[in-house]
């Protein structure tokens, strides 16, 4: 074999894989792959595969090249897809929303990968939305925040919307939801979407192992009050909000930690850690503020 021939073997050989350096790379490149090509993105950590080059790519899990008519597929493995691996980059000020909602739309589930060193992944616009069955997971020493050079919105930094998800960081002492906004529907919102509008049943979801900070220590001191985990349950029209599991959580810098509303009953909350709750200038200012709800068993709250 010669040097002149390897490029063309590497090229045609479906059992290896060809290597870029970054997304830009392969698609500047004028290279030809043969379907199935696998093709390794360093930037994303990532394999994907060629298919042919219909339509625009996404640059989440589709990449479109711009000199031959080919596109990249990601292709999902046994492990789970982080959203750097999608491309988000956690580094405070890239905006990783779209990136979230996608992989949650298009694998059910959206991973934050974490590590030794703090990282904040940085979001824009309204709510990231989980719907029934999809998991946001959160690394270890990740902040997952909602940045007010990125967005004003004052909307939940996350809603879980559905039956059977899960919102799970790696400890409280780690993982946390953050916003530098006002939010009075809370930063994580679970249930419905207010006390006006039911959307459907939201139960037996699990919450766990991060800590949720508002805007400001102690919360507001006019308006309408910060809340941390906010629990609507109107029960319009019989679709309730029941029998969720809520432990090893933190509520932090609020006039509310956990604010649960109407018929939010049933559920099973442990292990709670609250900090620089409430302001004395505006009620309410509580650690639990329960309009109604029934039939929960709380423990171990300090």
């Amino acid at each position: 074999v010669t040097v002149t021939t390897l490029p063309e073997l590497l090229i045609n050989d479906l059992s290896q894989a060809y290597e870029f350096s970054t997304v830009a790379d392969y698609q500047s490149s004028i290279i030809v792959f043969p379907l199935n090509k696998t093709i390794y993105l360093r930037d994303r950590v990532a394999d994907f595969r060629v298919i042919t080059g219909i339509g625009t790519g996404n640059n989440i899990d589709r990449v479109a090249s711009s000199t031959v008519d080919q596109s990249l597929v990601i292709i999902q493995g046994d492990e789970r897809l982080t959203v750097q691996q999608l491309g988000a980059v956690l580094d405070g000020t890239f905006d990783c929303k779209a990136i979230i909602d996608r992989s949650l739309i298009a694998f059910g589930y959206a991973h934050l990968k974490g590590g030794t060193n703090a990282t904040t992944c940085a979001v824009s616009g309204d709510d990231i939305i989980i719907e029934t069955g999809n998991q946001l997971t959160i690394g270890p020493q990740v902040t997952l925040k909602r940045t007010s050079a990125l967005s004003a919105s004052v909307n939940p930094v996350v809603w879980i919307k559905g039956s059977n998800c899960l919102l799970m960081g790696a400890g409280l002492g780690s993982s946390k939801i953050r916003t530098e906004n006002k939010s009075p529907g809370g930063v994580v919102k679970l249930g419905q979407r207010n006390m006006t509008i039911s959307e459907g049943v939201v139960q037996k979801c699990l919450v766990e192992g991060f800590t949720i900070h508002g805007n400001t220590v102690y919360g507001q001191t006019s308006g309408a009050p910060d809340v941390c985990l906010n629990m609507p349950s109107p029960q319009l029209g019989g679709e309730f909000n029941y029998f969720h599991t809520i432990r090893n959580l933190g509520v932090e810098d609020a006039n509310v930690g956990i604010w649960m509303q109407g018929w939010a009953n049933g559920h099973f909350i442990s292990n709670i850690y609250g900090v620089h709750l409430g302001n004395a200038s505006i009620a309410p200012a509580v650690f639990f503020w329960m309009q109604g709800s029934l039939d929960n068993m709380v423990t171990d709250v300090f």
